[in-house]
């Protein structure tokens, strides 16, 4: 009895619950207790499974849910954050010291800086009619605020920096030219890359700078009237495939081939005639490579041979950019090369785009490494190869070297050539095709690469000295202005006073690079002294040379343009664009200097008027001449409202390399005309 009680109480202690048959464990407190034992109320032992999940057979509800995170934050950190807090605290106290921390926090970027600038009374939007005014403090304060007004202004300065870029595709959208060269529309509406010293948005950065009336007027006359670089403005189909270009009329095209031969060449010397004239009336099916070399040539020769309104060469590019894509940059040879510089050396910039140009030129250059381009070959190689092939090697590699030098010179970049680069090529000889022999003492279609190859050379150290400093010392800008003289008064006669109608182009637009170059050289130490608002005869003597040997050189390629341009494109592109340039020289002294010099200043009126003549006649080959003209006369009329010479800036600008960064990289235009609608949308 004893024994079966026994047994019937076992029993049933084992089936009394989960853990009646193995001792009791102790339930881990700080242990959170599954889901399913959380919902039938019952102790959980914390294991997986727990002994109450297998007791009712419910293992896969067994889940634990994550605990919540718990931050504990060390002393130390508590302390780093308090500090920063309170450092920060003090900068935003600093910078705005009349608003609170609760009103600034719904500003915008705009609405803070422009909030900031008020805080401390500076005004930048009338520069060129008043003195930018400073607080009414006391003098300890206005020291003290001195290196507050130097941040404001890097802040202006690097807000841009972020801003860079620019649109130079296809477009049938009426915009606002943004010509990175000359900002022919000085347009605020877009993105423009970067331009440095040597540029003319420098130059028309420091007329806002001086005035910024004539900066809206100009702003607003030019938008209205531009368009867009690669804007078609025709009924030219942009859907028109490159394949319906191979129908076109033997005749015809053999027109614009002679036309490129006998006006495009003598500036690019790098088709060889003989050879291109033999593939082009051959029957057999030429390459991708030639194809694109065709349809640059016939481009170009569109170009030499009618007015600005005509838009056939456009249809050509369209089919020499089909045949010369990305993908042919993975097949590097000669006539790719020769194709990419006719588009990045002239079609481009003749398109004003070019940041476009001086991105392909990059690419030419780097394809011309792999094809040994920048080195001769060994003797026994140039054997094989023969003269021709060798000369036409050289000439490709000069040409390139050319187009880029001068493509970033007007843009303020630094270019990729130097010469202790392992560039061992020989220049070109002058080589007369008519004889099939190098020659000397006559005009041959090499003759002007071979002296702007040496011109390019000087060019280099004039940017490498530009892009090291804004404004170079008198005596660096004296030895490289007498290395370029040097260099002209080195050129044969049969350059300096061709009149061969040949070579009557190639010969006039090397000599106005010349003085170009001569002018951007000096220019910086023009606008230099115009930002300080000091009269020509108060400089110092070195500076005063400088200033009057700027204004000199711009007065005689002004009168050179005028009297030796040519009614056709090719000419009037380089004529236009480099008597814009040098207009702007006596137009920014008409910003600057005394009016009590009735002489110069009547001179120098006299000097924009012959510019402005001679760019309305240019008008018909070159659509960029009525814009140029349109800006100069803007800002012509504009002049006659400037005040006296008088200091432009306070006392708290010191920093002249901050100021030209400030010029350099631009500023936001709400800043400068927060009234005005039109330029800040």
């Amino acid at each position: 009895m004893f024994a079966v009680l026994t047994g019937l109480s076992k029993e049933r202690s084992e089936s009394s619950g989960p853990s009646a048959t193995k001792k009791r464990k102790k339930v881990n407190a700080s242990l959170r207790a599954c889901s399913e034992c959380k919902r039938r109320k019952v102790k959980c032992t914390g294991d997986q499974p727990c002994e109450s999940c297998v007791w009712y057979k419910c293992q896969d509800k067994c889940i634990y849910p994550n605990p919540a995170l718990q931050v504990r934050a060390k002393q130390e950190d508590l302390a780093t954050a308090s500090t920063s807090l309170n450092e920060y605290s003090k900068l935003v106290c600093k910078l705005f010291p009349s608003s609170t921390i609760e009103a600034l926090s719904s500003l915008t970027k705009d609405q803070l800086l422009k909030a900031l600038l008020n805080e401390h009374n500076v005004d930048i939007g009338n520069t060129g009619h008043s003195h930018p005014a400073l607080s009414h403090g006391s003098q300890e304060q206005s020291d003290a605020s001195g290196a507050d007004h130097d941040a404001i202004l890097e802040s202006l300065s690097n807000d841009r920096v972020d801003e860079f870029g620019w649109t130079e595709l296809d477009s049938n959208d009426k915009n606002p030219v943004a010509d990175d060269v000359n900002a022919l529309a000085m347009s605020s509406a877009g993105k423009t890359s970067y331009v440095g010293v040597m540029s003319v948005s420098t130059a028309l950065r420091v007329i806002a700078k001086l005035s910024t009336t004539a900066c809206a007027l100009s702003t607003r006359k030019m938008a209205n009237g531009a368009l867009h670089p690669l804007e078609d403005r025709s009924n030219f189909n942009h859907q028109e495939c490159a394949e319906d270009l191979t129908s076109l009329s033997y005749q015809n095209s053999l027109k614009l081939v002679n036309a490129y031969f006998d006006k495009v060449h003598p500036l690019v010397p790098i088709v060889h005639e003989t050879t291109f004239r033999a593939n082009f009336a051959s029957k057999e099916t030429p390459s991708s490579s030639w194809l694109a070399l065709l349809y640059m040539v016939l481009c170009l020769g569109s170009i030499a041979t009618t007015k600005a309104d005509n838009l056939d060469h456009f249809k050509y590019f369209k089919a020499a950019r089909h045949f010369c894509n990305l993908d042919s940059l993975g097949s590097g040879n000669l006539e790719i090369v020769q194709v990419l510089i006719l588009m990045s050396g002239v079609y481009l910039h003749y398109r004003n785009c070019p940041n476009s140009a001086v991105t392909l030129s990059g690419a030419a250059i780097r394809m011309s490494y792999g094809l040994c381009l920048h080195r001769d070959l060994p003797h026994s190689q140039e054997k094989k190869i023969g003269f021709i092939h060798n000369e036409i090697r050289r000439r490709t590699w000069w040409t390139l070297y050319c187009m880029d030098v001068i493509g970033v010179a007007p843009l303020g970049r630094p270019t990729f050539h130097d010469s202790s680069s392992g560039i061992t090529i020989s220049l070109p000889s002058n080589f007369d095709e008519n004889v099939n022999t190098p020659v000397i003492g006559w005009i041959t279609d090499y003759s002007c690469l071979r002296s702007e190859t040496a011109l390019c050379r000087i060019l280099t150290k004039v940017e490498r000295l530009m892009l090291m400093s804004d404004v170079p010392s008198p005596s660096e800008i004296e030895a490289l202005d007498s290395e370029l003289v040097g260099w002209h008064q080195a050129l044969p006669n049969y350059i300096k006073e061709n009149s061969e109608s040949r070579y009557h182009i190639a010969c006039s637009t090397l000599r106005w690079r010349y003085q170009n170059i001569r002018i951007l050289l000096s220019r910086s130490t023009l606008l230099n002294a115009m930002l300080k608002r000091n009269s020509t005869n108060s400089l110092p003597l070195d500076i005063k040379a400088i200033v009057m040997q700027c204004r000199n050189l711009a007065k005689e390629t002004i009168s050179d343009i005028s009297a030796n341009w040519l009614p056709n494109q090719l000419s009037c592109w380089s004529a236009v664009w480099n008597i814009f340039q040098a207009s702007l020289i006596p137009l920014l002294s008409l910003y600057s200097e005394d009016r009590s010099q009735k002489d110069w200043v009547e001179d120098w009126r006299n000097q924009i008027e012959t510019a402005l003549i001679a760019l309305e006649k240019m008008t018909p080959w070159r659509t960029t001449a009525e814009q140029s003209a349109n800006l100069i006369r803007t800002l012509l009329v504009e002049s006659n409202n400037m005040p006296d010479v008088r200091p432009l800036f306070p006392e708290w600008i010191t920093d002249e390399e901050q100021l030209w960064q400030e010029i350099i990289y631009g500023w936001n235009t709400r800043q400068l005309y927060p009234d005005d609608d039109f330029l800040c949308n």
